[in-house]
């Protein structure tokens, strides 16, 4: 999956929807009501996931829900919300307990600074940003530095303002990360002949956000 490695695969866990999972948990003892109840089946009581990437996203280490990404874009459908964990603010949010943090757009672009650039304490925000999210980031981000790596598209602009609007200032330290030549953090390492070098610039490099 966009050339991460197997080592940071497995680190996040990440698994591959195959549609056989209602007959797997079957096997093992459960009832087709029991998995509907996770979410992970659709309207017709079969896998809501099949042919997809799946990623589990951790609540305070323990699995809230999971999301998919197709390699042929065809399935966008989601766990719906009312399956999540009430607290679940984005994906790998346990990493943002760290006193830096990388805030990013996606799941593969947290594997991409965790993995080859060597970044740990990364997370995403996923989809567009709610207020929910908004309204509990202070939690997670205050007393902390935080450098939004968004995409370079608009929505990921429209990320950084919807971040620097509601932060920036001297209640937090925001740092903002430039980069070129690359539509997200993803693309820009894997383009890197040195990734780990090249984000560690990007940090140093990284510039104080001014107040909105």
């Amino acid at each position: 999956i966009r050339k991460h490695t197997v080592e940071v695969l497995k680190k996040f866990k990440i698994g591959y929807a195959d549609g056989g999972l209602l007959i797997h948990l079957e096997g093992k003892g459960f009832k087709r009501s029991e998995v509907q109840k996770s979410g992970l089946l659709n309207s017709a009581g079969k896998d809501l996931f099949n042919g997809s990437y799946v990623y589990p996203q951790y609540v305070r280490g323990e699995v809230s829900h999971f999301t998919q990404k197709d390699p042929l874009k065809k399935q966008k459908y989601q766990v719906k919300k009312e399956f999540w964990d009430k607290d679940w603010v984005g994906y790998n949010q346990d990493a943002m307990h760290e006193k830096e943090i990388v805030l990013c757009e996606g799941e593969n672009d947290v594997l991409s600074v965790a993995g080859k650039g060597g970044f740990q304490s990364a997370a995403a925000l996923i989809g567009s940003i709610s207020e929910q999210q908004l309204e509990a980031l202070p939690g997670y981000i205050k007393g902390k530095i935080v450098y939004p790596c968004f995409d370079r598209d608009e929505a990921g602009k429209k990320y950084e303002q919807a971040i620097l609007q509601r932060y920036a200032g001297d209640e937090y330290d925001i740092r903002l990360i430039n980069f070129e030549g690359a539509k997200d953090i993803d693309e820009a390492l894997n383009l890197s002949s040195d990734p780990k070098a090249f984000f560690a610039s990007l940090i140093s490099n990284a510039v104080k956000a001014p107040e909105a």
